[in-house]
């Protein structure tokens, strides 16, 4: 009874081949987990991140294009004053030379 009684107590602790390559099993299966998990944190991240990088440049290049916009109908518009103030110049100056013309 009393080299029984060793054996079970020496060989429960120390478990057996079986056992050590279960116990490995198990935790190199929860060493992969977090590994997942871990890999699919950073990604969802990087997606966020990349989600919110296309967000900026969307708005950026809107407020580029409205930029471009503004700019393009003020040139038109300066085009515009000085298209009319040239044709009122060459109206007044018109109008100075006919007046050094006699009437006839």
């Amino acid at each position: 009874m009393g080299r029984g009684c060793r054996e079970h107590v020496h060989d429960g602790p120390s478990g057996t081949e079986e056992e050590y390559s279960e116990r490995e099993h198990l935790l190199q299966d929860s060493v992969d987990l977090i590994d997942q998990s871990h890999s699919r944190k950073r990604m969802l991240k990087e997606e966020k991140l990349a989600k919110v990088e296309k967000r900026e440049s969307d708005e950026l290049e809107e407020a580029r294009f409205a930029l471009d916009k503004a700019e393009r109908e003020a040139r038109l518009e300066l085009d515009k004053r000085d298209s009319e103030n040239q044709w009122k110049l060459f109206q007044g100056t018109l109008g100075v030379l006919r007046s050094f013309v006699p009437k006839q």
